[in-house]
């Protein structure tokens, strides 16, 4: 079974050329962190559905294999014949070269779809947030998904640690620098170009602190889900999710404070001249009203005037 298991991995390899893509995709990867990102965008728009397709087959297919052990394993377990060595040398040493190229894959995905969503500048306009933060979060939370569900720890645990670096270096990094170009450039501004300076940074702190906590809600519960003899091997995940979230909250709760402060003395200045025009408001009725009570009624006709009339004559005569 086991060396049949092995021809099968095999054969996989070499009908989806993989072990060229994946050589191909390190590469790729080597490339684009030695250049700081120089190519990324590009090498992004290459054929990128193929490559997805590509890894849910390969997951798909690490994930059968994963089940298959865990049978036999469980087998050998009621037979007393437990024990932890691999069911196949042969078996073992192809699934180990296919995770290994899962992962090479994976990692050139996403981060040549996370460089393409970094170039695009739109903004949402139901939530006014950018859209790259948006498109960021989704491309991580599916990848580690995917890389969990092989039921291989030496596919999750590097696209875990892949998928926390993006996050650090594509979003919590820049909104950091942008904050700190924020208290820098509200020094002295109007408030009118304050609140447009702050909008967007506030919407996607806001945003990006949301997406954080739930993507450590959905990674630990997969991770748990698919390795449940294995929960403390995702620390390392968890700890960087856990301060990443806090790092936009900490970040967003600063922004508000920085906002305030900026606009407190025109909110003041508002409100003082509205109590001041309320108080003449409130002066000038009082003055107008004697007037106003002893003033002759309309001649017109009409439902109100047949009402002062009435009023008038009832005054009259008491």
């Amino acid at each position: 079974g086991g060396e049949g298991c092995a021809g099968i991995f095999k054969l996989l390899i070499a009908e989806r050329n993989i072990a060229e893509q994946a050589e191909q995709a390190r590469a790729s990867v080597a490339s684009w962190l030695g250049d700081a990102g120089g190519e990324v965008a590009d090498a992004a728009s290459a054929d990128v559905l193929k490559t997805d397709m590509l890894l849910e087959e390969t997951s798909q297919v690490l994930k059968m294999w994963g089940r298959f052990e865990a049978l036999v394993q469980q087998r050998l377990e009621r037979a007393g014949e437990g024990g932890h060595a691999p069911l196949s040398p042969a078996l073992d040493s192809e699934a180990h070269v296919l995770a290994g190229h899962y992962v090479a894959l994976e990692e050139a995905y996403l981060r040549g779809c996370v460089a393409k969503a970094r170039a695009n500048n739109a903004i949402n306009e139901e939530t006014n947030t950018a859209t790259m933060v948006e498109d960021v979060f989704f491309l991580v939370q599916k990848c580690c998904l995917r890389a969990f569900a092989t039921r291989q720890l030496m596919a999750a645990l590097p696209l875990g640690n892949i998928a926390g670096e993006v996050l650090r270096v594509t979003l919590q990094e820049p909104l950091e620098a942008s904050s700190q170009l924020l208290r820098e450039q509200s020094v002295g501004v109007a408030t009118k170009s304050v609140a447009g300076l702050f909008k967007l940074q506030l919407n996607n702190l806001h945003f990006a602190a949301a997406c954080a906590k739930r993507l450590l809600g959905l990674v630990s519960h997969s991770f748990a889900a698919s390795f449940p003899q294995a929960g403390g091997a995702m620390g390392a995940l968890t700890l960087e999710l856990e301060d990443i979230h806090k790092s936009f909250s900490g970040l967003l709760h600063e922004s508000v404070v920085l906002l305030c402060t900026c606009t407190s003395p025109d909110i003041v200045g508002h409100v003082e001249r509205l109590l001041s025009k309320a108080s003449l408001d409130a002066s000038s009725a009082d003055m107008v009203l004697p007037e106003a009570v002893s003033s002759p009624a309309p001649k017109s006709g009409g439902l109100f005037a047949s009402f002062v009339k009435g009023r008038t004559s009832n005054s009259d005569g008491g």
